[in-house]
């Protein structure tokens, strides 16, 4: 049986494959600069499968990112860092909301 933590570790790797599947070519290092923005370009053209079959489409900003990451840490840096997700609103307008009657 798996734990939640290898399966959201599965995920992860999941999505940090599907990234390096996008950026592998366009962080070769001896493409130029000018090779490499024509590659990302494309890549930003295309829509690309992910590993759970869905067709998805990534801007050139987000593949630029990727390079930046995959250049800076390998591919442990393809993987989505944790969310810690904490609610926006702050407690007193959620506790106001929660005492309003109609």
């Amino acid at each position: 049986m798996t734990s939640e933590n290898e399966i959201s570790h599965s995920k992860a790797e999941d999505i940090a494959l599907f990234r390096y599947g996008i950026v592998r070519q366009a962080c070769d290092k001896s493409l130029t600069k000018t090779q490499r923005g024509e590659m990302v370009r494309q890549l930003a053209k295309e829509t690309h499968k992910t590993l759970d079959g869905e067709m998805r489409s990534v801007s050139r900003s987000t593949i630029d990112r990727w390079i930046r990451m995959y250049n800076k840490g390998g591919f442990k840096a393809l993987f989505p860092s944790a969310h810690h997700l904490e609610p926006r609103t702050p407690n007193e307008i959620l506790n106001l909301a929660s005492n309003f009657e109609d």
